[in-house]
């Protein structure tokens, strides 16, 4: 049953996926459209940049448009960009509001007001995002105590209810134990943790590295990969040649040694042996995820440290510009400044 209702709701799962990722790229998009119009007050070519430069998902239905309208689907650019609007706005009602605004920035008297109007389209895009994550973060609440409690108070409360039932006639064996502990309640915990994030709503896509970057290009996971299983599998030998003592006996093991192992106040009834396979496969797991993906999370904190700096690093650029330094000597300039900050 679980199945058939995974299999039977993975459309609307993969499109509200999608909705999730393509709202997060709503900053991007009118960013883009901010740019252009600030220099050149063209609505339509002002689609075209962010369509062509944006290599998002919002940015596809943008290409779309476009194509609609040279197809003369739409009457023209005011004509399309409200369809835009009223089809997005349906799950985000801040990014149709930026829309409305860049729409109408075209029609002001002077380049200040048209300024002003602009950057209220991305104020109004920020704040949007701001109040629907708070908002969403308000609804946690319910949620995050129901997998508190099937998470942990429920197993908890479990064992030791355990030895009650066996008073009262219930015969629990392992196999009922396992199914619960392993299978229907992390499978619980998944699909309900699966269903609130799906009602997150979106907010900054991070960055894309992709796998032609410098510091990237050069992991061979493969190599990694077997590596890592090396290493795990050397972990888990401990765990087989204890297993194997008792079958050992006729090639000249003692049976002492089988017993300070095996027996019954042997080292298996204090410590697992099984322990070393648990190891061994999370080790193997582990070293794996840090050798390759370590690279990637060092290059998207170097972003993120230099989208911290990029407002400051604009205002030292700028200023050396309006002071009627050359682009050079401001960009030198810049630099040498911003040094101790990178």
């Amino acid at each position: 049953m679980v199945t058939l209702n995974l299999i039977a709701n993975f459309p609307k799962t993969i499109i509200r996926y999608t909705q999730i990722h393509s709202l997060g790229d709503v900053p991007e998009i009118l960013s883009y459209l901010v740019m252009y119009l600030k220099l050149v007050p063209n609505l339509e070519n002002s689609v075209k940049f962010a369509a062509t430069e944006s290599s998002t998902t919002l940015a596809q239905d943008l290409r779309k448009l476009m194509w609609d309208m040279e197809t003369r689907v739409y009457h023209g650019i005011d004509d399309a960009l409200t369809s835009f609007a009223e089809l997005w706005g349906r799950w985000s009602e801040y990014f149709k509001r930026s829309l409305y605004l860049i729409r109408s920035s075209i029609h002001e008297r002077d380049d200040a007001s048209r300024v002003v109007t602009l950057d209220r389209a991305l104020d109004v895009s920020l704040e949007g995002t701001k109040e629907t994550m708070n908002q969403f973060a308000n609804r946690l609440h319910q949620p995050t105590v129901i997998l508190y409690s099937v998470g942990i108070m429920i197993p908890l409360s479990l064992v030791a209810m355990l030895p009650a039932a066996e008073l009262v006639g219930m015969r629990i064996t392992i196999a009922h134990v396992f199914l619960l502990y392993d299978i229907l309640l992390p499978l619980f915990v998944f699909l309900y943790t699966r269903k609130i994030l799906l009602s997150r709503p979106a907010t900054f896509t991070p960055a894309n590295v992709p796998s032609g970057h410098p510091a990237v290009q050069n992991i061979n996971k493969q190599k990694r990969f077997f590596i890592s299983a090396l290493i795990g599998s050397l972990i888990t030998i401990p765990g087989f040649i204890f297993l194997l003592l008792p079958y050992l006996i006729p090639f000249g093991i003692s049976r002492q040694s089988v017993d300070f192992v095996s027996s019954q106040n042997g080292l298996n009834s204090f410590f697992p042996v099984t322990l070393f396979f648990i190891w061994g496969v999370a080790s193997t797991v582990t070293l794996y995820c840090i050798s390759v993906y370590r690279p990637y999370k060092r290059v998207r904190d170097g972003i993120k440290q230099m989208e911290k700096e990029f407002s400051d690093a604009l205002y030292i650029l700028g200023k050396r510009i309006s002071e009627e330094k050359s682009p050079e000597e401001s960009l030198l300039y810049a630099a040498q400044t911003m040094e101790g900050h990178r």
